[in-house]
């Protein structure tokens, strides 16, 4: 086999000079960090809202930074990484850019007018801090003006839990006028309605309300003009996404204004909310754009035309608590009209036994589920007597219409005959009264805990007395289940060391024990080759000898040319010397220079000068002689394999 030998130098060498080709195209193509942040629009009307972007480019994952303002309500809408790709080629050269980062969408709805600053954005990665700059927002309040009004009113100030609000939204448009008449007509284009944006038109905070989809469709069924409304389309049209027009209904009012009294129409919408909670609570302002024909001819045609801002007033609303005069004690929260029922499983059990108890309330539609606080059965005399009531809070699940409570009760003793009726009371915001139901009594058969008398309790030692600590609880009285830390006995595992888990136990580490001597093994020859040369020399080489003599068809030339080439191999592996060209004086040299025995020296000559005789002056050696030289290589290298120097 070749022997190939590594330059370490030379590798170590190019990879130097190859790792900056490779890694600087890759440094070089890496985009700096950049931030930038935009406004959809920098100047809007009160009311209205505006997109926030924020794009960071150059990191993939974000944590989105809160954006806080006092007098802007932020909402995030959205984030998402990004990445693009592109690849240029010019004049031959070819350009491959990749471009990665992160955006977020923030929704910003001011609640003032005027000119509002949107402060620095900040973002830290790896250490370093990322900032952008402020941001102007101009809010406009709508200007004053008599052609479009709106208005925004609740059917009163405030309300107490579980009363339904009811927002009145009242757009009011003057009518058109032709000769001192007025015209029957809606006084807007019919192509181009007015735009609403009605924030509370879908849901208005965690107060219950209708589906949008349910609350909207009446306004959907009619063929008539109407209006845009928060930008909701139709997606499902063939020629692509169109705005849904809502048809309002509409009545004509006088309205008296600065300059005379005039005829409006009226388009109106309501909406109702039930609060789940006591507090305060702002319905935000309606926004409304149009433009507005304010003079037709005779054929209906505008001949002038007014584009109009209005917006309506925010309107605080106060939500009570239900009151507290003639609230009963098993009063749990609950608002609106509900029933409830109790089931006990098992009916029947020993003392101490647990018992569950499942409480299920149903409400109807108009009830506020989420008020039902389970009962305080410990609060309840009759159930607390009887029962030992697990300090454990009861689970909690809820369905669309009703809310189920599950307790664990332990009966005390045995003359618990049954389960004492359970009371729950609920205030009925309608009548402005508490109503307190009580659950049905569930007959039991309870029965008592076996007892061990204290004398047949003996300890496991001498030094203590003959009644254990457990024999003295049984003669005090024991039931079936005790609290608290005195109770608890320590605890130890036991583990039985069989023949088959002491097998188990060994065999993980016994197995890699036998991996890694195997890989070593494996691995040995490839970390000293030389010495295995060394070792395998002797071996390779009286396996050849021994072929030549068993093998009757080979020649004389032959015989001699395949000693004289073992015994070159064998001693270039022995001394460690490289075997291309290699000559039987540099290998008399080398034996030299080691300190070789002469006898062993002289025999090497002695087979060099006849394996020459033979390679070169054929049939000068008799087969006798060939055979003698069979056996003289053989015993050279057995005599060499004595020797210690080598």
């Amino acid at each position: 086999m070749k022997n190939i030998r590594v330059n370490w130098y030379r590798c170590v060498l190019l990879f130097v000079l190859v790792l900056p080709l490779v890694v600087w195209p890759q440094i070089a193509s890496a985009a700096p960090i950049t931030m930038r942040v935009t406004l959809s629009d920098s100047v809007i009307y009160l009311g209205d809202s505006v997109q926030l972007e924020l794009r960071v480019q150059g990191i993939r994952d974000l944590e989105p930074p809160e954006i806080t303002h006092p007098d802007i309500d932020i909402s995030r809408a959205q984030g998402q990484s990004f990445s693009n790709s592109s690849l240029t080629i010019v004049q031959g050269k070819t350009t491959r850019l990749e471009e990665f980062g992160y955006m977020a969408r923030y929704e910003l709805r001011p609640r003032v007018a005027g000119t509002l600053t949107i402060p620095s954005i900040a973002i830290t990665h790896e250490g370093s801090t990322y900032t952008s700059e402020p941001l102007k927002l101009v809010v406009q309040a709508p200007a004053a003006q008599e052609r479009l009004l709106v208005e925004v009113t609740t059917d009163k100030p405030s309300y107490v839990l579980g009363e339904t609000v009811t927002v009145t939204l009242g757009i009011s448009i003057r009518a058109l006028m032709l000769n001192n008449s007025i015209l029957d007509i809606d006084p807007f284009f019919p192509k181009q309605p007015p735009h609403i944006q009605i924030p509370w038109f879908d849901q208005l905070g965690d107060w219950k309300t209708s589906d949008v989809t349910t609350f909207a469709e009446p306004f959907l069924r009619q063929q008539k003009s109407g209006f845009h409304i928060n930008d909701y389309t139709n997606q499902g049209n063939v020629f692509g996404d169109t705005r849904l027009t809502f048809t309002l209904p509409r009545q004509t009012t006088q309205r008296t204004r600065s300059d005379g009294t005039f005829t409006y129409y009226t388009y109106r919408l309501q909406k109702t909310f039930r609060p789940i909670r006591a507090g305060s609570q702002t319905i935000p302002a309606v926004l409304v754009k149009a433009a507005l024909p304010t003079q037709v001819d005779a054929n209906g045609r505008a001949q002038q035309v007014e584009r109009v801002f209005a917006g309506s007033q925010p309107v605080p609303v106060t939500i009570h608590p239900v009151p507290s005069t003639d609230r009963p004690p098993s009063f749990s929260g609950g608002v609106g009209r509900f029933r409830f029922d109790v089931s006990a499983t098992p009916m029947s059990l020993k003392v101490g036994d647990p018992l569950t108890l499942t409480l299920t309330v149903h409400g109807d539609k108009e009830s506020l589920l989420e008020t039902v606080r389970p009962p305080r059965l410990q609060d309840q005399p009759d159930v607390a007597q009887a029962f030992k009531i697990s300090s454990d809070p009861p689970t909690v699940t809820t369905a669309t219409d009703t809310k189920t409570f599950t307790y664990t009760l332990r009966p005390r003793h045995e003359r618990v005959r049954a389960l004492p009726p359970i009371a729950m009371a609920f205030y009925e915001p309608v009548s402005g009264r508490f109503q307190e139901q009580h659950s049905a009594t569930i007959p039991l058969q309870v029965t008592g805990t076996p007892t061990l008398k204290p004398s047949a309790v003996v300890t496991t030692t001498d030094s203590q007395p003959a009644k254990s600590r457990l024999g003295q609880q049984l003669a005090d009285g024991l039931l079936a289940n005790y609290t608290g830390p005195e109770v608890l006995a320590p605890q130890q595992a036991v583990v039985h060391f069989t023949p088959l888990v002491i097998a188990l136990l060994a065999f993980p580490p016994s197995a890699y024990f036998l991996l890694a001597l195997g890989r070593r093994w494996r691995r040995k020859p490839r970390q000293a080759p030389t010495q295995q040369r060394n070792k395998r020399a002797a071996q390779v080489a009286l396996l050849t000898f021994h072929n030549l003599k068993q093998n009757q068809e080979t020649t004389d030339a032959d015989v001699c040319e395949g000693v004289y080439r073992a015994l070159m191999h064998y001693l270039s592996d022995k001394l460690d010397i490289p075997h291309p060209g290699l000559t039987a004086a540099d290998i008399m040299q080398h034996l030299h220079t080691r300190n070789v025995d002469q006898a062993i020296i002289d025999q090497a000559a002695t087979l060099f000068g006849l394996c020459d005789s033979a390679r070169y002056a054929p049939g000068a050696l008799a087969v006798a002689q060939m055979t003698s030289l069979l056996e003289v290589a053989t015993t050279f290298v057995q005599r060499v394999e004595a020797h210690r120097t080598l």
